[in-house]
């Protein structure tokens, strides 16, 4: 206080120290001001002629400014009392509603006043303004208490006096359990806990038990659950112990299948509930439903998000439509419902809001005020299930003001205050259990920053039936000290709740039974965020005290760690002022990922024993902090900003009770890193290298990115972006494909030029190699067979067969083979230079000489003209016989334990004619060729013995044709779009044949098993029979001696083909068995429409096929419109046949470019089979499904038409 006899030169000191104008506070500042003023007053003319012109004029603005000041004051506080006073007196429970918008605006008016303006209602400061006060507060009770009780509430920003704790807010049950098997609590906070029933424990809000009589519930539909209640007994375990109350027990008892909801409320005797009614959805599986594991975890990521919890609460602004929340549907065709709070239909199913999850399952609701039950159906397993959960939403108003200059606009060096109206409390204090003291947290990324909370609160107040007035809510005040300007954002907004207790989840607990209470600290819920508009100030300057320093100047690569520390952080000092229980030492980033980080230190013991006791003290702990830049983290510079610590201690004279401080705020300084370039993110970039558009050309790229990707971890791969992945996935299929393309356009030529150098082979022997399997493969194809074949035939067998028609005492494959070959260019078996082949394989102990090989190519030869079986041999034997030596892999070997690719696919050629008559046999033949899949390399080939070769992947084309499956397009066989005939084709050398491993010479048996496999896919795709059936060749008989067919040992130009000898033409092609011509004709289309603003669900088409004999061209039909400009389109193909096979696969459809102007709708037909032959009547089912979500297609469909 400035003194009468204040010198001049006292008095120029005193207003040099005066702030500038514009900093000048009515209520730090009036009285100081206006006593200079009455100082200077008081001087004599010399006096103040000693004062400065610069003095006096900084004086005379500055009293001034606070007269100004005061006016606003005044004139504020007396806007409020005006407000107040045109309802005062006059609101009653009937006629609230006229009143209610007054109150709540006087409500704003008073949270937007000034510290000083407020203190003015303070009785201390004026009975007058109190009695005011005292009138809006009343007002106030009776708008609030009578909104809730009607419901008017909902959807405004309310404070609840009353609540429930529960065990939880949404239920998926199961049926065939006993009645107690799902427990259910309901803990009620209770303002106005009646003195009559509580004498000892009135005042508590929250008790561990619940008096019989007290709730009610309302079960929407009690047919498909029920509650179950039993009175029992709550015995008082903790200190001051009451002994023992009645206590109920509730249990939800399933009955049947279904979804409905309950609500939960007090009764009658208990009188009003001034809360949100919990409305609880709960959902009985079905049997189905149950079988499925963890349905409720899986079937969303619910249950995996942040901030799902029972306790949280989802706030939104007033005006706006609610608090947006994502989560992810696992299973197609789905659909999320939100039941509206409280709203019913008049079945009593609830009102819900639908929504559609997008093409990956993910879907935004907005969460609203009350309860959210929350319904998700889908396809799920081979399901269409259901499951609830639920999310409790909060209206609430922000209402701003200036601490640090009220009235005047924000800028830095300002501490903003911003008032919460209407937030939420997460967890209430309970009776033995939560003991919480809350804090209102939000977070910035403002210099020197990360975190704000609460420096304030507006006491919400009530009187209860003994009239005593309690405190019933609170309005907190978050305060936010702007260290920069324009747009700030606080985020992320939760209740900090530190105190003794139990941890979340113990509200049907027992209790605290008089040891030491655990120090617990929890954050829940999501407040909206709060955005302020800051102006710059120029003379505001940041200036940290303690320099934040990094290891390697602040260089490190993403995923590894880095240190940075806080050298002459004065921890010392602080330890020895204050008795340290626990601190964090914290600071926030924008490295996504790692946007918190922090060391820790703890004394354990007593309270804090759960966080052991930290082995170094905290002067060693509480200045660094090591931590981990997450893999994943792009390349660049980030800010590592807004240092402090957090304290829990113990001073003052209490050493059993936790104080809370943060030291050191904005007095730590910012920090930026630079984060060089990781495995994830090179990895990513040579992806995107690769670009959209794939060609041939783009194979360096494609092999640079997945070779990095290979060499990732597993653990980091999964880290991959997904899209991405997805994107090299695409383009190594596309450039396989491509390479594919490339390799069957030269397939006819590496088909034929085979063909014409065995031709150049001169006349088969009887053998092996240089035999039958050359005379296999050029009749199959089409070629003429070398006429002296056949008289060599003759004289081989009349030279080696036994009495038993055997051509070798061991070997049953010789004889197997030379029928074979026979039957290939149509020469009669059963007299072969007056010998029957047949004859030889007649004894099953003789077939079984050569273990598994006998048979098979016995039951081979039998089969290829359906030719009867002899003695004690019979088609059954062969069969079990084949089968009895599967091993339990699924595939075939000689000798060994383990499925031998050859082996395997011999097998399987067996027995492909019984594939779809004999359900064993094909349960074989399944597992087979799921062992065959597992064995095919990522080039797409095959080894055996150790040893990649040709041999392997001739013998799988021709098991897979045998059974109608395309090796080019079957998923099973296609390992990173690559296939056997690519494998296959690697093995070719130029000018004809094939060698037996790469980087080999041309090898005899490697170019007559290559051929003749061609030769087999060539049959399958042109739908003739299959290599082994030769059922289409006219046995000529009567003859016994050379030349050609005709039997009359003549050579008119050697034996001719028995297969197709048309023009060989290839093209990619479905199994015949798997593809339908779509009408009774040879020409016909069918289309369907799809979502033109984003087609990603699968388009069924259903096509009729009554022609089998037809060659046609199948093409893709697409109609789009000027929003699809890409030149290409990859799609999944799916059909199923009339007998129910399916066949599966990427293909990529290469749009044309446009003739027509950009706005009109343009139509495409795209190549996609070449000369298939449909051997099945009926109905097919296809789908056509993007791989992607894609704009701009309108329709698609199918293009049939006959082979030219």
């Amino acid at each position: 206080m400035i003194v009468v006899k204040t010198t001049p030169a006292e008095l120029t000191e005193f207003i040099s120290a005066l702030p500038s104008t514009d900093n000048l506070t009515y209520a730090d500042h009036y009285k100081i001001v206006m006593s200079y003023q009455r100082a200077y007053a008081g001087f004599t003319d010399e006096e103040q002629k000693q004062l400065s012109a610069e003095t006096l004029k900084k004086l005379q603005d500055s009293v001034a400014r606070v007269e100004e000041l005061k006016k606003r004051h005044e004139d504020g506080v007396q806007a409020w009392i005006d407000l107040v006073n045109t309802f005062a007196g006059k609101v009653t429970a009937e006629n609230y509603a006229q009143y209610y918008d007054a109150v709540q605006d006087a409500q704003v008016q008073y949270l937007e006043l000034s510290d000083a303006q407020r203190a003015e209602f303070a009785a201390v400061n004026s009975t007058e303004n109190a009695a005011v006060k005292t009138a809006y507060e009343g007002a106030y009770r009776t708008v609030n208490e009578q909104s809730i009780l009607d419901g008017s509430s909902i959807g405004k920003p309310t404070e609840y006096y009353d609540d429930f704790m529960m065990g939880a807010n949404h239920y998926n049950l199961d049926l065939g359990h006993e009645d107690t098997y799902y427990p259910a609590v309901f803990r009620e906070i209770w303002t106005n806990r009646p003195t009559s029933l509580y004498p000892a424990y009135s005042s508590e809000k929250g008790l561990p038990y619940t008096l019989p009589g007290i709730l009610k519930f309302d079960i929407k539909d009690d047919s498909i659950f029920e509650i179950k209640e039993v009175e029992g007994v709550y015995e008082d375990g903790g200190l001051s112990s009451f002994g023992t109350t009645p206590a109920m027990k509730y249990y939800l008892v399933p009955k049947k299948a279904g979804t409905t909801t309950f609500t939960v409320t007090f009764t009658d005797k208990a009188g009003n509930f001034y809360g949100q009614i919990p409305e609880i959805p709960v959902h009985v599986n079905s049997p189905e439903e149950t079988a499925i594991q963890d349905l409720n975890k899986n079937l969303t990521n619910f249950t995996s998000l942040n901030n799902t919890s029972k306790y949280d609460n989802w706030t939104y602004d007033y005006g706006t439509q609610g608090a947006p929340f994502t989560f992810k549907v696992n299973g197609t065709n789905a659909k999320v419902s939100v039941y509206n709070y409280l709203q019913y239909n008049k079945d009593g199913t609830p009102v819900k809001t639908d929504y559609t999850p997008d093409a990956k399952g993910n879907v935004t609701i907005l969460i609203k005020d009350g309860y959210n039950g929350i319904e998700v159906t889908a396809d799920y397993q081979g399901q269409t299930v259901t499951q609830v959960y639920s999310l409790k939403g909060k209206v609430t108003r922000y209402v701003q003001e200036n601490i640090s200059r009220p009235g005047e606009d924000l800028r830095t060096g300002d501490t903003a205050g911003i008032w919460i109206i209407g937030r939420p409390t997460n967890i209430h204090k309970i009776l033995r259990i939560y003991n919480p003291a809350t804090t209102t947290v939000f977070y910035t990324d403002m210099p020197l920053q990360s975190v704000v909370n609460t420096d304030n609160q507006h006491d919400i107040y009530r009187t209860d039936e003994n009239g005593v007035k309690k405190q019933v809510s609170y309005q907190p005040r978050v305060a936010a000290y702007l260290t920069e300007s324009g747009t700030i954002t606080l985020t992320k907004g939760s209740s900090d709740n530190r105190g003794y207790g139990s941890n979340p989840g113990s509200e049907g607990d027992q209790g605290n039974t008089g040891g030491i209470a655990a120090s617990t600290r929890y954050g829940f819920g999501m407040l909206a965020d709060i955005t302020l508009q800051v102006e710059e100030n120029p003379n505001f300057k940041l200036e940290p005290k303690y320099e934040t320093v990094a290891e390697n100047g602040g260089q490190v690569k993403a995923g590894d760690k880095l240190t940075i520390s806080i050298p002459t952080l004065p921890i010392e000092q602080l330890a020895q002022d204050y008795k340290l229980q626990y601190c964090l030492l914290n600071y926030s980033t924008n490295i996504p990922g790692a946007e918190y980080i922090f060391s820790k230190w703890s004394k354990g013991g007593d309270s804090w024993e759960g966080e052991g006791t930290t082995p170094v003290g905290p002067e060693v702990a509480l200045k660094s902090i090591t931590f981990t830049v997450p893999k994943t983290t792009p390349a660049g510079t980030y800010r590592i900003y807004g240092g402090y610590l957090d304290v829990t201690h113990r001073s003052g004279g209490y050493d059993w009770l936790d104080s809370y401080a943060k030291f050191y705020r904005m007095e730590i300084s910012d920090l930026t890193i630079t984060v060089l370039k990781g495995d994830i993110e090179t990895v990513e970039d040579l992806i995107d290298a690769i670009g959209a558009n794939v060609t041939l050309d783009s194979e360096a790229a494609i092999t640079a990115a997945k070779s990095a990707y290979d060499a990732l971890s597993d653990e980091d791969k999964a880290l991959v972006d997904a899209d991405k992945v997805d994107a090299l996935t695409a383009a190594i299929i596309k450039l396989n494909q491509l390479k594919h393309a490339d390799l069957m356009a030269n397939l006819d030529t590496i088909y034929k030029t085979t063909g014409d150098f065995m031709a150049t082979l001169g006349t088969p022997t009887v053998n092996s190699t240089g035999g039958e399997w050359m005379v296999i493969g050029l009749a199959r194809s089409g070629r003429t067979v070398p006429a002296g074949y056949y008289d060599n035939v003759v004289e081989y067998v009349k030279a080696k067969a036994d009495a038993n028609e055997r051509l070798h005492p061991a070997k049953v494959t010789d004889n197997a083979r030379v029928i074979l070959a026979l039957t290939a260019i149509g020469k009669d078996v059963t007299n072969v230079g007056g010998h029957n082949l047949l004859k030889g394989l007649d004894n099953m102990d003789y077939v079984q000489t050569q273990d598994i090989n006998g048979p098979i190519f016995t039951l081979i030869a039998l089969d290829s003209h359906n030719y009867p079986t002899m003695g004690d041999v019979t088609r059954e034997k062969l069969i079990q016989v084949i089968l009895d030596a599967q091993l339990p892999d699924g595939g075939w070997n000689l000798s060994a334990d383990k499925a031998d690719p050859d082996m395997t696919a011999m097998a399987i050629q067996a027995l492909a004619p019984y594939y779809k008559t004999n359900e064993t046999v094909k349960a074989a033949v399944d597992k087979a060729l799921e062992a065959l899949s597992a064995l095919q390399r990522t080039d797409g080939g095959f080894g055996s013995w150790g040893t990649v070769n040709s041999e392997s992947c001739a013998q799988v084309i021709v098991a897979l044709t045998a059974l109608g499956i395309d090796p080019t397009a079957d998923s099973r066989f296609v390992k990173n779009g690559h296939t056997v005939l690519d494998a296959l084709a690697g093995f070719y050398v130029t000018g004809g044949g094939f060698r037996h491993t790469a980087g080999g010479e041309r090898n005899d048996m490697a170019t007559e098993q290559g051929y003749y496999a061609l030769a087999a896919y060539y049959r399958f795709v042109n739908g003739q029979t299959r290599l082994y059936d030769m059922s289409d060749v006219t046995i000529q008989t009567g003859g016994t001696s050379g030349g050609d067919n005709s039997g009359n040992g003549t050579n008119n130009g050697g034996t001719p083909a028995t297969g197709d000898t048309g023009v060989l033409v290839w093209a990619i092609a479905l199994p015949a068995a798997l593809l339908a011509a779509g009408c009774m004709s040879p020409h016909g289309a069918i289309a369907t429409d799809v979502n033109s603003a984003s087609w990603s669900d699968p388009a069924p088409l259903t096509l009729a096929n009554a022609d089998t004999t037809t060659l046609r061209d199948v093409n893709l039909f697409l109609r789009c419109n000027d929003r699809f400009a890409e030149d290409s389109l990859t799609v999944h193909i799916r059909v199923r046949t009339p007998d129910s096979l399916q066949h599966e696969e990427p293909f990529v459809m290469v749009i044309p470019p446009a003739h027509t102007p950009a706005a009109i709708s343009r139509e495409a037909d795209i190549p996609y089979r070449r000369r298939v032959r449909f051997d099945r009547t009926g109905d097919y089912h296809l789908t056509i499904t993007p791989c992607r979500p894609v704009e701009g297609i309108e329709a698609v469909g199918i293009h049939i038409v006959k082979s030219q």
